[in-house]
């Protein structure tokens, strides 16, 4: 019941907290954010949700009164950076976010610091709190760009910031952009996470996707320097690969409206189109990816290109045989497979 669960979180932000003197970080720290990221988020989230008992633990079973200069005191009493997120007077609650105070951001505070901004940015929450200055927190992104566990969490804190600033968007539009086709290389996550923010910045559709769409024509730029010649190249592969990561990211969360988009139009014929039929065959399973994702947008596009799975099936390696079948699956749930001339003997077989 509601009520079990209620005292159980409870005893576990009692029990737990007290144990590390409140220091979240050093709970994190035990289990290892980087391999057990999901089972941190919800450790975190347990504990978040009972503030108040948080803040006791934090600060030696006192809640801090109003006034108390919460920076320094965050250097002298709380290691997790709590005092700086959070401040609770009475019935009201605020949070505030300073960058400089840490000098080195460790992977459980970056943890730490996204979870909570995602917990008071929630519609059930009425705590009032300032984000980070947009442009503070690019600064920050950019001094752990190496770090890709790092550089997620706070790219993520995009999702739940105000972009009225132009000069911040702008200045995190432009690092986002920046960033994309490097973690398309490195990281789906980190991709994912950057495209989620773009889509924040830009919540028009045709918008973000003339934005991602110049990132992937930049990308593409050593491609086309090679004047028509076959590109089997490790070089050359990534620059595909990548090409496609960001190109299934778009059209994953494209509208059913978009298939005739101009701007997707183009990339389907720039990207994905000569990515299926690509010599390498890492660089087809990108291609064939997205082209199972860009079928499912309309059944025109399905039907037009629905031989193209078929010749994979024929005559392509076993792992790419597996995503046209897929595809095919895909497609025949959502347009029925008598809409797509596919007998379904076919694929019962």
């Amino acid at each position: 019941t509601a009520e079990v669960k209620e005292t159980f979180d409870l005893l576990i932000c009692t029990t737990v907290l007290a144990s590390v003197n409140g220091d979240i970080t050093k709970i994190l720290g035990r289990v290892n954010v980087r391999t057990n990221e999901e089972l941190c988020c919800q450790v975190i989230r347990v504990i978040l949700e009972n503030t108040q008992t948080l803040l006791a633990c934090a600060y030696n079973h006192t809640v801090p009164a109003e006034g108390k200069d919460f920076g320094k005191c965050a250097e002298r009493e709380d290691p997790t950076g709590l005092a700086i997120m959070v401040k609770i007077a009475n019935t009201k609650a605020h949070a505030t976010f300073e960058t400089h105070t840490y000098q080195e951001l460790t992977a459980e505070l970056a943890l730490f610091w996204r979870l909570y901004c995602e917990h008071v940015s929630s519609p059930e929450d009425t705590i009032d709190i300032t984000l980070p200055d947009i442009s503070a927190v690019c600064v920050l992104i950019r001094k752990h760009a190496g770090d890709i566990f790092i550089s997620r969490q706070l790219v993520l804190l995009g999702k739940h910031m105000d972009f009225g600033d132009e000069i911040g968007r702008t200045n995190m539009s432009s690092l986002l952009r920046e960033m994309l086709p490097v973690a398309a290389k490195a990281s789906d996550e980190l991709s994912a996470a950057i495209l989620s923010v773009l889509r924040n910045i830009y919540p028009n559709e045709d918008e973000l996707n003339g934005v991602v769409s110049e990132v992937i024509a930049d990308a593409r730029e050593p491609l086309e320097e090679t004047c028509g010649k076959v590109a089997e190249g490790e070089a050359e592969v990534q620059v595909w690969r990548c090409c496609c990561t960001i190109t299934k990211l778009l059209l994953q969360a494209a509208s059913k409206r978009t298939h005739e988009d101009p701007i997707l139009g183009g990339l389907l014929k720039s990207v994905v189109l000569p990515a299926v039929t690509h010599v390498n065959p890492a660089v087809r399973e990108g291609g064939v990816s997205c082209l199972g994702l860009f079928c499912l947008l309309h059944l025109k596009p399905a039907q037009d290109y629905l031989f193209l799975f078929v010749r994979v099936l024929q005559h392509d390696t076993s792992p790419l045989k597996m995503l046209a079948l897929k595809a095919l699956f895909d497609m025949a749930v959502a347009f029925g497979s008598t809409s797509l001339g596919i007998p379904d003997a076919v694929l019962r077989s």
